[in-house]
């Protein structure tokens, strides 16, 4: 155990390895073991700094990724995230100009990840990655309500509970694979590969604004290239979104009291940020190092 909090010197020295600054007056507490005194530093030196707890538990690797007679390697780690000081800055919309609230509550992120890499003969390499997250809300009060929530849906007075309510753009399912294939040619091998990710419906805004919730999707880019065989320089050409599905970064509610929100007219208008590759796109690029 640590030190008592008067003997400060001594404290820090203790805890070092379980509080981290993130620089921006958060706090990250790792381990449950000096969870407690942990604490104790971090309200010592900001009273007012929010904090995370966070446990974890995982395998290493089941062997090195450089080692070259195994066909498998793999690993996994379960998590728990805790977020006892979460703030939250809530928009109201239901004036033409928003009023921005900033409320406390508490949130948690747990789930389990993990990465496995097969390689069925030396030149072909299969990969596979997938992590099951649940991130909610665990209490918060206060919340600014969406554009159009009514009485049966929450929102009471211009705010709603959002207790047991998804963090935002926080998919339960996240999945990708990849394989690749080289080919030997002489002074340079051809390489092939393949990327199919996946994730699960989510909403992009706090509030739970129905607008805003963009249904699962997966997304395939497709390689070719010609590779030194030091694979010091290179030369790819590749497609990115080969199905061209059109999708989303971020979606927005903030404008709909300056258009004539009501909760009685309607007016839940949102507008949506396209990510980079929301279409179909061909490309090539050039890799040399030294």
């Amino acid at each position: 155990m640590c030190p008592d909090i008067n003997d400060l010197a001594a404290l820090i020295n203790c805890l070092q390895s379980a509080v981290q600054s993130d620089g921006t007056g958060q706090y990250m507490l790792f381990g449950a073991d000096l969870f407690p005194q942990a604490l104790e530093l971090v309200r010592y030196i900001d009273p007012t700094a929010t904090y995370i707890r966070i446990d974890q538990i995982g395998s290493d690797p089941l062997v090195q990724p450089g080692s070259t007679d195994v066909h498998v390697i793999g690993s996994a780690a379960l998590f728990n995230t805790v977020y006892p000081g979460y703030q939250v800055e809530t928009v109201d919309d239901s004036t033409p100009i928003g009023i921005t609230r900033l409320v406390n509550g508490r949130a948690l992120s747990r789930g389990l990840e993990t990465e496995v890499a097969w390689r069925p003969e030396s030149q072909t390499t299969v990969s596979l990655a997938a992590a099951y997250i649940q991130a909610l809300v665990t209490n918060l009060g206060g919340a600014s309500c969406y554009p159009t929530q009514t009485p049966a849906e929450g929102c009471i007075e211009g705010v709603q509970n959002e207790s047991g309510h998804p963090l935002p753009d926080s998919p339960k399912v996240k999945l990708n694979g990849e394989v690749a294939q080289r080919v030997p040619f002489g002074r340079v091998d051809a390489v092939f590969g393949g990327t199919l990710s996946y994730q699960t419906g989510t909403l992009f805004q706090f509030s739970g604004n129905p607008e805003t919730y963009q249904p699962g999707f997966a997304l395939l880019n497709l390689s070719a290239a010609i590779e030194s065989k030091d694979s010091a320089r290179s030369l790819k050409l590749f497609v990115n979104n080969v199905t061209n599905h059109f999708y989303l970064v971020d979606s927005e509610d903030f404008f709909s009291g300056s258009v004539g929100f009501s909760p009685t007219a309607g007016g839940n208008y949102v507008v949506g940020q396209p990510a980079r590759d929301a279409h179909r796109y061909f490309g090539a690029s050039v890799s040399i190092r030294q």
